[in-house]
């Protein structure tokens, strides 16, 4: 398996996550960390395409208490895979206009 599938696994929902995470769990050529800090990188692209590009508001909004996020900014929930899926799930719910 390539640090590739495992990335497509954790971060697009393919259906291969479950043969991903046992994997990962075994820790083979790819930690957990790394996966974590990936999805952390794209999740930060994501946030920074939905502000077209805006440092500034990107930033501000990811450190502003998210009611839809338990009233926790987007970074405080960052360091999780966990986290970083709500947030992933926030925006795509965000970019299909289903959260004002």
């Amino acid at each position: 398996m390539t640090k590739q599938l495992v990335w497509r696994a954790f971060c697009e929902g393919t259906e291969d996550v479950i043969q991903a995470r046992k994997w990962v769990a075994g820790m083979t050529d790819v930690s957990k960390e790394e996966v974590v800090a990936e999805l952390r990188e794209r999740v930060y692209r994501d946030v920074l395409e939905l502000f077209e590009g805006d440092k500034a508001n990107a930033n501000r909004w990811l450190s502003s208490p998210i009611r839809v996020l338990g009233n926790h900014s987007p970074v405080s929930l960052m360091e999780t895979k966990t986290g970083l899926e709500k947030i992933r799930r926030l925006i795509k719910k965000w970019e299909q206009g289903a959260v004002s």
